[in-house]
């Protein structure tokens, strides 16, 4: 069973607060979640106004979120 973790922030808030993880403490878990098999996938977004033409958009809504590139 695969799942996708959404991880919610306050973008002016992520990197300003004492307790907020630095760049390379992610990379480090991502590095040893792919180790272990259990990451997939983590690939980023580009902001493109695709989405308001996939069908299902008539009656519903599709939700794009941009990914941040963390940087080693």
């Amino acid at each position: 069973m695969k799942y996708l973790c959404l991880v919610y922030s306050e973008e002016d808030k992520l990197h300003s607060l004492p307790e907020s993880p630095k760049d390379a403490e992610c990379l480090d878990y991502a590095d040893s979640l792919r180790k272990r098999g259990h990451l997939v996938g983590g690939e980023a977004l580009e902001s493109v106004q695709i989405a308001a033409k996939i069908p299902p958009a008539r009656v519903g809504s599709i939700e794009v979120r941009p990914v941040r590139q963390l940087s080693p």
